[in-house]
């Protein structure tokens, strides 16, 4: 977590890895040009690379303590399942266009819709009503995150890192970072938020509290990094 030591292949048969996300178990990633859903232990261990299957292009994923859930790229979804990988629901939300990072705390589940340019929500408990243009004016918004006070995304048009209030209140910000350089998936933790810079092979940080001085290569020799995950898990008095 301090940059050091990093390790390109620490898990590998994968096809085109898009979305990776972790908790106090098992690491997750969704396989874009398979089509499927793979899982491992904590330590890299087991790995799975069809542990659910079905999906229609797979892209980010998030997860809480009871469901795992995915962006449908193709068809334009967002996709749940249980935590065990049984009751995979892949149209769990529609409507969507394409979605392609997905965040969730205690109350909602979170999304970027690409091709629209905004921001999507929908109540955990109601994903029937979703709100697909709950923060608009985006540049083709990738990876999102979210803590207890604020929702992250990357604008991949405009290389930036966006930022809102998490009840959705006041102006987003879209150039709350700049400098980025394709950035795509998002992190955050109590001190920095992290970006993946697709293109030039880098990921990037900044102190929560200084975003005007970005490390844009703050680890170097990646391999078109996409999505990114931290652990352990950040405690989130949200979720």
């Amino acid at each position: 977590l301090d940059g050091t030591g990093d390790t390109q292949n620490w898990i590998t048969g994968c096809s085109g890895p898009y979305g990776i996300a972790v908790n106090g178990t098992h690491v997750y990633w969704t396989n874009y040009n398979r089509s499927t859903m793979g899982r491992a232990d904590l330590n890299g261990t087991n790995p799975n690379q069809t542990w659910i299957s079905g999906f229609a292009g797979p892209l980010g994923i998030a997860v809480d303590g009871t469901y795992v859930y995915w962006a449908n790229y193709w068809n334009d979804t967002i996709g749940r399942a249980n935590l065990d990988g049984t009751g995979a629901t892949h149209n769990w939300i529609m409507g969507c266009n394409g979605p392609s990072g997905v965040a969730v705390d205690g109350t909602y589940v979170y999304w970027t819709n690409y091709y629209d340019d905004t921001i999507g929500r929908a109540d955990l408990n109601y994903p029937d009503t979703p709100t697909q243009d709950w923060i608009k004016k985006c540049f083709s918004p990738d990876g999102i995150a979210v803590d207890g006070t604020y929702v992250y995304w990357a604008n991949y048009e405009t290389n930036t890192i966006g930022r809102a209030n998490l009840d959705g209140t006041g102006t987003p910000t879209q150039d709350w970072i700049t400098g980025c350089d394709q950035p795509a998936g998002v992190a955050v933790d109590g001190t920095y938020v992290y970006w993946a810079n697709y293109w030039p092979n880098k990921i990037g940080r900044a102190d929560l509290n200084h975003p005007d001085t970005p490390k844009q290569d703050w680890i170097d020799g990646c391999f078109g990094p996409d999505g990114i995950a931290l652990t352990p898990a950040p405690t989130i008095t949200s979720f």
